[in-house]
């Protein structure tokens, strides 16, 4: 039989980030500071994925095989406390927790010294 498809809608999952390390980040000599992300659900070596924080978007390092930790290295980061969203393909992580009031996340914000 022929399989035959009609109507097909993309379907966008949004990652969520579970830890964040470190949550106090020191910057180097250079100003860098490393972040280790792990996320639900797992990240493929052909999916890009990103980190947004503080207006800029840092790409992963590369990864070989499925996993759901990630490394970014945010080069010149900035003194200060924000809130950081994962960018997989597109779709990203949730910031803002659906309380009410609605209020930010404070597991998904960090330090920079």
């Amino acid at each position: 039989l022929d399989e035959k498809t009609s109507n097909s809608v993309p379907l966008v999952l949004a990652p969520t980030i579970t830890t964040i390390t470190p949550t106090t980040a020191t910057r180097d000599a250079t100003g860098a500071v490393a972040l280790t992300v792990t996320c639900a659900p797992r990240v493929g070596p052909l999916q890009r994925a990103s980190l947004l924080i503080a207006g800029r978007e840092v790409l992963a390092e590369k990864i070989a095989a499925k996993t759901d930790t990630l490394v970014f290295k945010v080069i010149s980061a900035t003194s200060g406390k924000p809130f950081l969203r994962l960018r997989v393909d597109g779709a990203d992580s949730l910031v803002v927790l659906r309380t009410t009031p609605p209020k930010f996340d404070p597991s998904q914000q960090i330090t920079i010294v």
